[in-house]
This record gives structure tokens, sequence and C-alpha cells, in this order.
């Protein structure tokens, strides 16, 4: 199976980083809880304070200090990639952070190859249109354009952000790495 994966908040931690700095720099007390999606559009305050913060996840390295959203990540894309199946980053990152993003994976045991489309990257069904079977991502616009793809699936990962996500025949959901391992083993991967 070709599958992508999505690198922030599936992945890497990125609220572990991006929150604390926010908050440090608006005066706020944002929680991963209280996110929804594209929070960062609230304001303009908030949106230049979200890419300042994200500007520097690269050309400081902050990338590295991001921990994994689940210990399990890198068991299971190792286990898929030992299994045959061709998997790949697929980041809506400016493509100038595939080299940290690929670091970052490296570091943590896993080789594999990013792909980063962008933050221009269109609406969600560029994702969606990408010849993969499977997309291990948070996005909940992901999840809405779905269903124009019947044979390819989508496994949302578990955020506040995407809690109102409905599950149906090519939208499952996972609460965590094992439960991601679970499904592609059921899908044949």
């Amino acid at each position: 199976m070709r599958i992508a994966v999505d690198a922030d908040d599936t992945v890497m931690d990125q609220m572990a980083v991006l929150l604390p700095l926010m908050n440090w720099k608006l005066g706020t007390t944002y929680k991963t809880e209280d996110m929804e999606w594209n929070f960062f559009h609230k304001t303009p305050d908030i949106e230049k304070a979200f890419w300042d913060v994200h500007n520097l996840y690269d050309t400081m390295y902050l990338r590295r200090a991001m921990p994994p959203t689940d210990g399990f990540a890198f068991p299971v894309l190792k286990e898929m990639q030992r299994r045959g199946n061709e998997l790949e980053v697929v980041t809506r990152n400016r493509p100038e952070s595939t080299d940290h993003i690929h670091d970052w994976f490296w570091m943590h045991g896993v080789e594999i190859r990013v792909r980063a489309i962008g933050r221009g990257g269109g609406d969600a069904s560029v994702k969606a249109k990408m010849p993969y079977d499977v997309f291990i991502d948070d996005a909940p616009a992901l999840a809405s354009v779905m269903s124009k793809h019947p044979s390819k699936r989508l496994i949302i990962f578990s955020r506040p952000w995407n809690a109102g996500v409905k599950t149906t025949k090519n939208v499952l959901r996972a609460d965590d790495w094992l439960a991601v391992r679970k499904i592609l083993l059921g899908l044949g991967a």
C-alpha cells in the first residue's frame, strides 16, 4: 500500500512547542484542548504569531524539540515499512522544511521520504487526489473530501480540532498509534 503520513500533530506534537511560544508572545493561556481547526485565523495578531513561531521551527531548529504525539508512532511506521508498504510524509509545510522534517524522523529511527507541498498547497482535495491508498492525518478538511475518493481511506488521528469528524466507510478514527496499526493491518497493509 502507498501510505501518506501527515507530520504536524499526527506524528510530531507541534502544539507542545507552538502553544508555549504563542502564549509567551501574545500573553495568552491557550491549551491543546482549546484548539479548533485553523484557530490561527481568528485575528491578525494570532495569525502573525502563529506564522512567526512556525517559521522558527526550521531557522532555529525548534522542530528538534517536538516530542512525538505517541511513542508507538515509530514502531508502527517501521513495521509498515518492513511489511512492504511505501510510506511518505505528506505535509503542508514549506518545501524548505523538508530536510528538517526528514531529520526529525531519522532522529527517531525512521527513514522516510518527505513531500512538503507548501502552505498554499491548495485545499484538502489536493492532498486527497494524490496517489496514496491510505492517509493518516489530523485535518478535518481532508475527511470532508474523502467521500469523493471512495477507493481511498483516511485514518483521522484524533485531536481536539477534529472531534466532530464522523467516521464513514472510508474515514476511520484512531485515538493513538496502536489504533492506527490495527486499522492498517485490517486494511491489509
